[in-house]
Parts: structure tokens; C-alpha cells; sequence
């Protein structure tokens, strides 16, 4: 496929055209860059000001990320996840989508807890809790970040243990803990310097926010947490049906 450059279409449309069909044909991966805007302008004989139009538009259609520095490359899918289901399992929601998950510790310490994590865990403030803050990957690539704080008695299970895994499956598998439901509140914010840098994205950039506590199956809270998500690599799905009751769904508008 060339550039017809009588035609009627755009000529940066007929190139973003070009570049999606290599694209969706998987003639261009993720690994390496695609060319770049002097070797596209040299190869199509067109000018440079045309192929960052073209860019530009395959870039609105999330099927490339630019990097400055780095050049263009195709998008990775974004994970999808169903917001009617328990928000945290990052690891098993990794899994089914084929990829494969990864935690590194931040910090881990016995601390109080603060009087708003009390309440949230049902505790006394200043009862002695496990924070644990983690980066979770997908692929060697971080995609969210993780404050989490833990009460008993996950505290006293946990506080030995290496978390750099899954704790549910942890506390699923080797303590035999049924975990029974989650409240989740999401918002949608953007990266401040800190999550920018813990997350490898521009200043900036969208982030999803949630808030997240944890029961067991006897209706007890035993997890406090704050999650940042990438905006750029997961999608929140929410299926409804209103023939019956599947799930209560809380909206809150902040002023």
C-alpha cells in the first residue's frame, strides 16, 4: 500500500491507515519502536509536519504510545476488569488476561493506626497494624501501586511472610482465610511526582484511585487500602442487568 498523494484522502490519513494495518496485522510489535518521523517522512516522501499528523491520530486511537526520547511504539491492550467484582485481585485478574504478574516491597512495617484506618478496620487508633506498601507489575512494567494495611489476625499471619506474592492466594491457600466481599471507591485523578515516578508515566497522566476495604466471610474487616492504577493500561468494565438485583452499586459525586 503506498500514498496516493492526488487522491482526495488526507495524505497523514492514508499513512495512519498504512501504519494501522501493519499494526492489526502484527507487522509491528511492542518490543521495538516503529520508524521514526524522519525515517516514515523519508520513506513515503511526504514531510515530517504530515507523518506527526498521522501519529498523532493513531495515538487518539490508543493503538500507539509516544515516548519523547523514545520514539512511538503500538500500545499494550489495557486489562480489563469487572468493576462488579471484587477490586485487589490483581494477580488472578493478571492471569486470565494472559499476562503475568509480578510485587515489589516498598516498605513493610508494624505501625498504629491512623485514627481514619481504625475506623475503616473497626480498631482502636493506634492499635497496632501491618502496612505494606507494594508496586504490582504486569510483564516487568508497573501498573499500579499499593498502601495497604492489614489488621488481626491477617496482621500476625502476614507480618512474617514474603509478599512480594499474592496475599489473598497466601491467605487463601496456606492459611485457609475465606474471603467473602469488598467496598471499592473509585475516582479518577492524575499522577502527582510521586506516582509519576513509582509508575514509570508522565506528570500528570490519568491514574485511577481506589479505596478498598476487605471483609472475611464473618463480616469482618480485616484490610484497609489505597490503590493507583495506570489509566493507560487498565479499563474498568461494569455489566448491569435491570431485570433483577446483581450487585449494589454506590456513585458518590464530590463537590
Amino acid at each position: 500500500m503506498g500514498i496516493d498523494k492526488l487522491g482526495v484522502i488526507p495524505i497523514y490519513h492514508q499513512l495512519a491507515e498504512i501504519l494501522r494495518e501493519n499494526i492489526l496485522q502484527g507487522k509491528m510489535n511492542m518490543d521495538n519502536p516503529i520508524p521514526s518521523e524522519t525515517e516514515l517522512a523519508e520513506k513515503y516522501q511526504i514531510s515530517r509536519g504530515t507523518v506527526r499528523q498521522a501519529l498523532q491520530l493513531l495515538t487518539q486511537e490508543k493503538l500507539i504510545e509516544r515516548f519523547p526520547g523514545r520514539g512511538s511504539f503500538v500500545a499494550q491492550p489495557r486489562l480489563e476488569h469487572d468493576v462488579s467484582k471484587a477490586i485487589g485481585f490483581f494477580s488472578q485478574i493478571a492471569m486470565d488476561a494472559g499476562r503475568r504478574p509480578a510485587a515489589k516491597i516498598i516498605s513493610q512495617e508494624i505501625t498504629k493506626a491512623p485514627e481514619i484506618v481504625a475506623q475503616k478496620l473497626h480498631i482502636k487508633p493506634g492499635d497496632e497494624i501491618l502496612h505494606v506498601k507494594r508496586i504490582r507489575y504486569v510483564d516487568d512494567e508497573p501498573w499500579a501501586t499499593e498502601s495497604t494495611y492489614f489488621s488481626n489476625p491477617v496482621r500476625d499471619l502476614l507480618k512474617n511472610e514474603d509478599l512480594t506474592q499474592s496475599i489473598y492466594g497466601l491467605l487463601q491457600d496456606k492459611f485457609e482465610l475465606s474471603i467473602s466481599h469488598s467496598h471499592n471507591l473509585i475516582s479518577s485523578t492524575t499522577a502527582d511526582e510521586n506516582f509519576s515516578d513509582l509508575l514509570r508515566i508522565s506528570l500528570g497522566d490519568a491514574v485511577f484511585a481506589v479505596e478498598r476495604t476487605v471483609y472475611l466471610n464473618n463480616n469482618l474487616p480485616f484490610e484497609f487500602a489505597t490503590d493507583v492504577y495506570r489509566g493507560d493500561r487498565i479499563t474498568l468494565k461494569l455489566d448491569m442487568s435491570y431485570q433483577k438485583k446483581l450487585s449494589n452499586i454506590n456513585i458518590e459525586i464530590n463537590s
